[in-house]
């Protein structure tokens, strides 16, 4: 036998197990007179019939009694062999007697020599569509049916199957070398990785260079016998994210795994609206902790000078000091409102935070952040004789709100500088890595460390600060980690006295590529 030969039996013979196995639609072969020949899952399912009940039966038994009558089954045939396909939709019965409403398509069937040798028969049992159609068609909507009736319409022959989905199908040998194809399949490799899909190719070669780890883990898992499924997203140039629920499955013969299918489907709109509502639900845990760090600003931070002035005020209306006393006090006062305005300002920055909620979310490299941060702190770079090392090899574009990730970049790398030891030029290295599907940043000095023994508890605290030799206010790690959390990450440190620290800030990987 030719390789060719070959290569169109197997062809053939995955693309069978894979209608074998298909369970939403009955997919049956009959003889020119009507007699079943081969028989799916999704017609067992369907029917009702077992295979060994269904083959050699005339395909009359689904009809009902009146259809029956009016010869409608071998009508069906006669019109699809007289237009090349026939499709009706009508009541079906099932082996117990009861009915449904099913959209059926017949195709011929002809051998090499073009003789005609049966047809193939396609039934989707679209009751509850048929249903919501007539509702909607109370309610003046029939464009609607219409569309969805076009989604769903397919020739029947089983190429048919595999092209009229709305699901984009790729099959592939055990070795992931593509077998078949549907059009989304290859439309969308060509329009999402610029990749052009080829029989015989490996499907490596329809992937993304950055994901090609990932996916020879889901290789090995399928080949285990498991089933992956998860969503992902695409950004285009233009537009909103686009977001596809991604499954990876094995076609069995018998006990063995011979082939691989992914599907890929759009699920934007009902992804959008998790996201909409986990937004919302984000959105009023996050003001409920607002709330709580402004009542404990205003009942801490606000309520001491506020009482200076009030008392120093109340010395100047009944007292009657001298000039001196008269300037001390006065002097006393202007430091009071000074501290105030401090607090003030303080809780001005924070509450930015839900200001700059408004910024998109955009492509942003780390290592050209890093840059910008570097331009703008360059005097301190300098002064200090700083060193920063980077290395985002494993990712360096985040699509996220840019103000947040520079603020958050800004501070760690300044608090790496600031709090050096003073025997050593700071050095900070800074790097990305992707660790348990998640990815990880990581800020690491050599800088004078912290007890996290006594402070851990308190690291990241409004106004927590645990070296007085160092200028600050205790605002800095507060708001990195308000700032981490708003973007929907965590935080985590680990540090030792005299060994530096290292920060860890893991965001989940939703904005990596199909």
């Amino acid at each position: 036998m030719h390789s060719s030969d070959v290569q169109q039996s197997l062809d053939q013979k995955l693309l069978q197990l894979l209608v074998a196995s298909v369970k939403d639609y009955a997919i049956f072969m009959i003889d020119p007179q009507g007699y079943i020949m081969s028989w799916n899952q999704g017609a067992e399912r369907t029917k009702g019939y077992t295979e060994e009940e269904a083959i050699g039966r005339h395909i009359s038994i689904f009809y009902t009694p009146e259809d029956q009558v009016k010869g409608a089954p071998m009508h069906n045939l006669a019109l699809a062999l007289k237009h090349g396909s026939h499709e009706s939709e009508g009541w079906r019965v099932r082996k117990d007697g009861s009915k449904f409403w099913a959209d059926v398509v017949f195709t011929p069937l002809y051998d090499d020599n073009h003789k005609h040798i049966g047809f193939a028969k396609v039934t989707r049992d679209i009751t509850e569509r048929k249903q919501e159609e007539d509702r909607k068609l109370a309610a003046n909507v029939s464009s609607r049916k219409q569309a969805e009736e076009s989604l769903i319409r397919s020739e029947a022959n089983l190429r048919s199957v595999f092209e009229n989905t709305d699901v984009a199908i790729l099959l592939m040998d055990s070795d992931l070398r593509i077998m078949a194809f549907n059009q989304n399949a290859y439309n969308f490799c060509l329009d999402k990785n610029n990749k052009e899909l080829k029989i015989g190719d490996s499907a490596y070669n329809a992937f993304r260079k950055a994901r090609e780890s990932i996916n020879k883990n889901i290789h090995k898992q399928v080949l285990n016998g498991e089933t992956i499924s998860y969503e992902a997203s695409y950004i285009p140039t233009e537009g909103p994210v686009e977001w596809y629920e991604v499954k990876w499955f094995g076609v069995r013969n018998k006990d063995k795994i011979v082939g691989v299918i992914i599907t890929i489907k759009d699920i934007t709109v009902r992804k959008q609206l998790e996201i909409d509502r986990d937004k919302i639900t984000t959105d009023l845990v996050q003001r409920n902790k607002d709330l709580e760090q402004f009542a404990y600003i205003v009942s801490h931070n606000l309520r001491a000078p506020v009482a200076n002035i009030v008392g120093l005020s109340n010395m100047l209306s009944t007292l009657d000091p001298d000039e001196q006393e008269r300037a001390s006090i006065c002097e006393s006062i202007a430091t009071a409102i000074h501290n105030l305005d401090n607090v003030v300002v303080d809780l001005n920055t924070i509450l930015q935070v839900d200001g700059q909620v408004i910024e998109q979310p955009e492509p942003v490299s780390l290592q050209q952040l890093v840059r910008e941060v570097e331009i703008g702190i360059g005097d301190l770079i300098r002064d200090s004789h700083a060193t920063l090392l980077c290395d985002f090899e494993a990712i360096d574009t985040l699509t996220m709100r840019k103000g947040y990730l520079h603020s958050i970049f800004h501070n760690l790398i300044v608090n790496g500088i600031k709090y050096r030891r003073d025997n050593a030029a700071p050095v900070i290295k800074i790097s990305s890595r992707i660790a348990n599907g998640n990815i990880v940043i990581i800020f690491k000095d050599n800088g004078k460390g912290i007890d996290l023994s006594t402070h851990s508890s308190r690291l990241f605290g409004l106004y927590q600060r645990f070296d007085t030799s160092v200028d600050g206010k205790g605002m800095g790690l507060f708001m990195v980690k308000t700032q981490v959390e708003t973007l929907g990450g965590t935080i985590e440190v680990e540090s030792k006295l005299n060994q530096g620290t290292k920060f860890l800030i893991e965001f989940p990987m939703e904005k990596s590529d199909v």
